[in-house]
């Protein structure tokens, strides 16, 4: 099947560890009896990743104890937030899964967007977020052109973060660091916001967590269990800040518990009050 879609020779094949003794050993063989033992090899380099873990004990269909990203959606999880959660820790790693630590994972990628979301408003060049946007379709040929666009005449100090990147992911896929180096590029005062965001889509060709297309808000999603609508929301908040003009901090108390029973989290801030889902803790099947 991969001479059929991948030809005769190609560059990288994945698999988890416990395909590195007997599957993978076993395709080798076939494929190279039958190219004939030609080189170069079928399969340049053979990446094999460690296991997510569940308490401890690996996910796997056998014991039924597994995860799916139906399952993080239902619970108010982002898709983006559990991808960033997996690029935190090395492939070759066994990634220890908590309710605790995949939280973690999505506060840190909104605090990413937001600094974007400020580089953007710095910004009056758009060209990178057009670019960002062509990518999710693009392949090859096309692939290589976003790229060139992205670095032409980019100043030394720019590219530095280029090259940065490309050690790092060239250290056997060192995703930390690449991320590291991420948030090290939104954070640095050296470069204007417009070549900031230029590095900044390079970067998500590669992490693929559409950084500059996707708002920190969409990260919050509606847990599946939460029944209560955005209407009854909008107007127990209304009865809730009238309560606190009226300084009766009891019932305005009571007001923001019953939300968070009901699956909303209320934030005051100086601009007011504000409003998320608050995920549920619900994942993990087991």
């Amino acid at each position: 099947m991969s001479i059929k879609y991948l030809g005769e020779h190609f560059d990288i094949h994945t698999g988890g560890l416990d395909h590195s003794q007997v599957h993978h050993p076993n395709e080798v063989a076939q494929n190279e009896g039958f190219l004939a033992g030609a080189e170069p090899a079928t399969v340049r380099y053979w990446m094999h990743n460690e296991f997510l873990t569940l308490s401890d004990e690996k996910m796997s269909k056998s014991s039924g104890r597994f995860l799916r990203l139906n399952t993080l959606r239902d619970d108010g999880i982002h898709a983006a937030s559990y991808r960033h959660f997996a690029l935190m820790a090395s492939y070759r790693k066994p990634l220890q899964y908590s309710h605790e630590a995949l939280l973690a994972a999505q506060s840190g990628l909104q605090r990413l967007l937001r600094r974007i979301q400020a580089l953007l408003s710095q910004s009056g060049d758009r060209s990178a977020i057009g670019l960002a946007a062509e990518q999710r379709f693009s392949r090859g040929a096309s692939w290589r052109y976003l790229v060139e666009r992205l670095l032409q005449d980019l100043p030394a100090e720019a590219r530095a973060f280029v090259d940065r990147l490309d050690a790092a992911l060239s250290d056997d896929l060192n995703t930390p660091q690449a991320m590291a180096l991420l948030n090290d590029l939104v954070g640095s005062a050296a470069l204007d916001a417009g070549t900031t965001l230029r590095l900044v889509a390079i970067y998500d060709l590669v992490l693929g967590l559409e950084l500059l297309t996707l708002e920190p808000e969409t990260l919050q999603l509606k847990p599946a269990s939460t029944a209560i609508g955005e209407e009854e929301i909008l107007a127990l908040l209304a009865e809730r800040e009238a309560a606190r003009k009226g300084r009766d901090f009891a019932r305005s108390d009571a007001i923001r518990q019953l939300l968070l029973e009901r699956g909303v989290l209320v934030k005051d801030g100086r601009a007011g009050s504000s409003w998320e889902w608050a995920p549920q803790d619900g994942t993990g099947g087991a």
